[in-house]
């Protein structure tokens, strides 16, 4: 049970610096404060890098607390996500596509119990995101296969 909180509230912690990583700037803005936010989002996008390749660091401990096809569903997320932020995609789009994975897993993980209809769902639109990545002229496919 430790394991599954741990693990929920490391992916809240991708999604929110996602958020912030690829968060667009406001065009009103001045230039000082563009290239301040600039630096922020970098300082944001190196942790999110940093908590995708932990979370995939630390893959076993999680697995090793689920079975069947919920240890499947978060070993794909675990790996895709970290191809996704691998990936040569522009930045903006790997921010969105975690910021997406992660919140499907949150709701997975963390939904209400006695809404067992909305977790299926998100286990349902997380697998169909996953295997979307997956496929074989996704360039997450390619990285995760080492072609």
């Amino acid at each position: 049970m430790r394991a599954r909180r741990d693990l929920l509230a490391r992916v809240a912690v991708v999604g929110l610096t996602a958020t912030a990583a690829g968060a667009e700037l406001p065009a009103e803005a001045s230039r000082e404060v563009r290239e301040k936010l600039r630096a922020e989002q970098a300082r944001q996008f190196a942790r999110l890098e940093d908590e995708v390749r932990g979370l995939a660091d630390d893959a076993g401990r999680y697995l090793a607390t689920f079975a069947g096809p919920a240890r499947t569903l978060i070993g794909d997320y675990l790996f895709v996500q970290l191809g996704v932020i691998l990936s040569e995609r522009p930045r903006s789009e790997q921010c969105a596509q975690v910021l997406e994975l992660a919140g499907q897993m949150a709701t997975v993980l963390g939904g209400p119990r006695w809404r067992f209809w909305i977790r299926l769902n998100a286990w349902l639109t997380l697998t169909q995101t996953l295997a979307q990545l997956k496929a074989p002229e996704e360039p997450v496919a390619k990285l995760l296969s080492g072609n």
